[in-house]
């Protein structure tokens, strides 16, 4: 009988229970869970009767049995939590952002290369449906040269303690950028303000210019009473959106086009279309590629350098937002 392959999801408030159920759909992966709150692990036990559970961090360090641990903690916590997995011997996956600074992400990196361990983190959207349709249309240029990103993710809360707004939601466009195109920004200038009263930016806008004449812009709230999730994409042949919110009909195409011709701009204004793609879970996916990496020891789509890149774009936005000035990447 194979032995089954074990994990340690450290943390089980808020994205930890997400992460526990889709492991456990997963063929032959036994779960262990780990937290300080023993309601959280009451919670999970009786969701999941067969997940064991502690409140003793080093319990799941020393079990020879733990393979891989999660850590689905607040950010601040990532760092602490991971490196102590690291040095421990176990393949590490770490919520989204890898961590709160540049210099711990940057350590983080080194040491599973030094340990010659995985880290991955859990940028979900990457193993999307819709986010990986998009990725293939840019390959086969079917929107032509791109023209702009245009973000909008709002909604009312969770003020977070530790992040402000952009490294809460504006991480998911930063990394959604960073996989369907090669180019890199090349600078950024953010703005952003706060309202109830913690000091941290509750409302935010980034604008990162990138070579080639393509830029992009991210608005992102806390303080929205409603919910959106869209992403426009606009190329010189076509143009698609992405909207999350949406129960079905998420991405569209549109054969929409400018076209200047002797002084005179021509607007084609032409049919749209909902396009398919591949609808299964994108954590069970995730959950999936970080299995496989581990058991092959192979570097996963959004490993350590990937993270890395990410908090590096974040660091920079908060330079912007103090300075009230474009960083240059």
């Amino acid at each position: 009988m194979r032995l089954k392959f074990k994990i340690a999801v450290v943390g089980v408030g808020y994205w930890g229970p997400n992460l526990v159920r889709n492991f456990l759909r997963l063929e032959n992966v036994q779960v262990m869970v780990c937290d300080l709150d023993k309601n959280s692990l009451k919670r999970i036990k009786a969701s999941h009767p067969d997940v064991s559970t502690t409140t003793n961090y080093q319990q799941v360090l020393s079990d020879p049995g733990v393979r891989a641990v999660v850590v689905a903690t607040p950010v601040k916590n990532h760092y602490d939590l991971a490196s102590k997995a690291l040095i421990a011997g176990k393949d590490v996956l770490v919520e989204k952002p890898m961590t709160k600074t540049l210099s711990e992400a940057e350590k983080l990196v080194a040491l599973a290369k030094k340990q010659n361990k995985v880290l991955m983190v859990d940028h979900t959207f990457l193993f999307s449906g819709p986010v990986l349709k998009i990725k293939e249309l840019l390959q086969k240029k079917v929107l032509g040269n791109l023209w702009y990103y245009y973000a909008d993710r709002a909604n009312l809360g969770k003020l977070q303690k530790d992040v402000n707004v952009l490294w809460d939601l504006a991480v998911h466009d930063l990394s959604i950028l960073n996989f369907i195109q090669d180019n890199q920004p090349t600078s950024l200038l953010a703005r952003g303000s706060y309202h109830a009263g913690n000091e941290i930016e509750e409302i935010a806008g980034l604008v990162l210019t990138y070579p080639k004449n393509f830029f992009a812009y991210i608005n992102v709230s806390w303080l929205s009473p409603v919910k959106t999730r869209k992403i426009v994409l606009a190329g010189d042949k076509k143009m698609l959106v992405f909207d999350d919110a949406l129960s079905e009909g998420k991405l569209k195409i549109f054969n929409c086009q400018i076209k200047f011709q002797a002084n005179k701009v021509n607007y084609l204004n032409g049919d749209s279309q909902i396009l398919t793609y591949a609808d299964q879970e994108p954590l069970l996916n995730m959950a999936e590629q970080f299995i496989k990496a581990v058991s092959q020891n192979k570097r996963p789509l959004t490993d350590g350098h990937f993270g890395l890149a990410v908090v590096k774009q974040l660091t920079a936005a908060n330079k912007s937002l103090l300075t009230n000035r474009p960083i240059k990447l």
